[in-house]
């Protein structure tokens, strides 16, 4: 059994509200939050999870910040997110919008024990039709103004709420359910959850999403996923895609493929997904300290490879890339540009990476090796430097050792 939540970002209107001359809300300018009513059908999915075990799986239409509102709701209890993100999306009525998430819902599949709530109506919009229109094309009992729930088998009785009293519905699941603020009073986040927020599943389908069947993920390099595949264990991974390029990602079952095409995502970036595979992830760290900088590497190792990423504590190495963003004196800068992974002394192909500065101003580099035929050290060295504050012969002993077992010694 699972419950699917719909909710949406709107605007704060408790604050700053401001209005473009056609008389729409600026949503650019003004603050968002959760929908207050989706919070309420969030907290019923909760309770409900919490008295049978069952599965919650949250969604919502929106721009792609909206995917930091999941994390919100995955960190409350939630065990999924689903964030369903187009341009063609954008203006949306509450036809489209039902359309599109009916879609979405389809694509996640719905049980013969699953439901489906959603808020009574958004604050942005306060008509509460998408819910009904929902049940509709997905062909679902509903019940709106949900005021109080209890499951029982194959069926669920209501209280719905009406302007002179209530009354005591019974339907069949899978159903749909709007829920008032009289329900319940939201939970707020755990600190377990907002640790754990980041890594349980949250899936991104747009306008151009298919299945892939294949065990296989295409970026700048092709990764084979080993024998003996199982759909168990998950593994994060971050991928380097580029404008017009191919994006992958994964659900708790299937994964998936997309294109992006839009000129505003020109250039090169990271994305993390996860890959499901069935065998464990180690982590290897390590770090250095020079005059020029500080450095903190960590490593993950998997059945597929050696990735991750290098953080610098060096201010003026991250001043100088932003500087040169276009790459025209990349090697005249004084920040590294590469490392070479070192594995019982055996230098390992390097699959691709990258380097640039993170939100939080730091300079890093991110690194993907193909797997040592035996592990008993593990360094990092420095290759691809400028010539900055040392020369490069200087830099190259400047290693970061990550691994090295008694053996080695």
């Amino acid at each position: 059994m699972k419950i699917i939540v719909c909710v949406k970002q709107v605007p704060d209107t408790s604050g700053k509200v401001s209005v473009n001359p056609d008389g729409t809300l600026d949503r650019a300018s003004m603050e968002t939050i959760i929908n207050p009513d989706d919070l309420n059908a969030m907290e019923a999915a909760l309770a409900l999870k919490d008295e049978t075990g069952c599965k919650v799986v949250v969604i919502t239409m929106g721009p792609p910040p909206a995917e930091g509102m999941l994390r919100e709701l995955i960190a409350m209890g939630a065990d999924e997110g689903v964030l369903v993100t187009a341009r063609e999306f954008g203006g949306s009525d509450t036809f489209a919008t039902s359309q599109i998430l009916a879609a979405a819902i389809k694509h996640i599949g719905l049980e013969s024990e699953d439901m489906v709530f959603c808020g009574r109506q958004a604050i942005d919009g306060d008509t509460a039709q998408v819910g009904p229109q929902l049940a509709e094309k997905l062909g679902l009992p509903q019940i709106s103004y949900v005021a109080e729930i209890k499951k029982d088998g194959q069926s669920v009785t209501c209280k719905r709420m009406l302007e002179d009293g209530y009354m005591m519905i019974k339907a069949p699941v899978p159903c749909l359910l709007t829920c008032v603020k009289e329900l319940n009073e939201p939970r707020y986040m755990s600190v377990n959850g907002i640790v754990d927020c980041y890594s349980k599943p949250l899936t991104i389908l747009d306008s151009g999403m298919e299945r892939i069947d294949s065990h296989t993920i295409q970026g700048f390099q092709e990764v084979k996923l080993p024998d003996g595949f199982e759909p168990t264990d998950v593994l994060s991974i971050d991928l380097v895609v580029s404008y017009n390029m191919h994006v992958w990602a994964q659900d708790g079952q299937n994964i998936y493929h997309t294109i992006l095409r839009t000129p505003e995502n020109r250039g090169f970036f990271c994305l993390p997904f996860s890959v499901k595979l069935n065998g464990q992830t180690k982590t290897y760290t390590g770090s250095i300290q020079t005059r020029a900088y500080n450095a903190q590497a960590t490593i993950r190792m998997s059945d597929v490879d050696l990735s991750g990423e290098v953080v610098f504590d060096a201010p003026e190495w991250a001043m100088a890339f932003e500087a040169d963003s276009d790459g025209k004196h990349l090697m005249n800068m004084p920040y590294i540009h590469n490392y070479t992974l070192i594995a019982d002394g055996v230098e390992l192909p390097n699959l691709d990476g990258g380097f640039g500065v993170n939100r939080d101003g730091q300079f890093f580099i991110q690194i993907r090796y193909d797997l040592p035929e035996s592990l008993n050290s593990l360094t990092l060295v420095p290759t691809g430097t400028g010539l900055g504050e040392s020369a490069t012969a200087e830099r190259e002993n400047e290693e970061i050792i990550l691994f090295q077992s008694s053996s080695a010694l």
